[in-house]
């Protein structure tokens, strides 16, 4: 609840909120720059880092609260055309197997912050987890074909 600060002068002036749950549809575009830490031939180690901006379509929260002493729950929707540009701070840290020339298969896990409040609460949010990959290398792909003969 200390994260979630909604506009001053609507409704939830009037109420004694006590908890918010909610599910935002939005795309995650990022830009990171990733660092080879160590590169081996069959496998590398990295850290990446980078920006992401955040494209948000639709906001929808369900709200549990005290409206004269009386326990009440109210779900809203809020359609949305909010654009967080660069405002998410991106790390990670990964480890990258090569299966052949053009392929590897990598494990990445990461963690992300938003640098401002995000959507109608002005929420600040965070969050973890793994990418796996699968990483194709066309142009390493191009080099190991034999030359045409005319």
């Amino acid at each position: 609840m200390e994260d979630y600060h909604p506009p001053k002068g609507t409704w939830f002036d009037y109420v004694n909120l006590k908890d918010v749950t909610g599910n935002c549809s939005m795309y995650d575009i990022p830009l990171n720059v990733r660092y080879n830490l160590v590169a081996k031939k069959s496998s590398n180690i990295f850290i990446s880092a980078g920006l992401s901006s955040y494209l948000m379509k639709k906001e929808q929260y369900s709200y549990f609260y005290y409206y004269n002493g009386v326990p009440t729950t109210r779900d809203r929707g809020y359609p949305t055309s909010d654009d967080y540009l660069f405002s998410i701070i991106n790390f990670s840290a990964g480890f990258e197997k090569k299966l052949n020339k053009s392929f590897s298969l990598q494990v990445e896990p990461f963690f992300k912050q938003t640098l401002t409040g995000v959507g109608f609460g002005s929420i600040s949010l965070n969050s973890t987890g793994i990418y796996f990959s699968l990483r194709y290398n066309p142009l390493k792909a191009a080099k190991a074909a034999p030359p045409k003969k005319d």
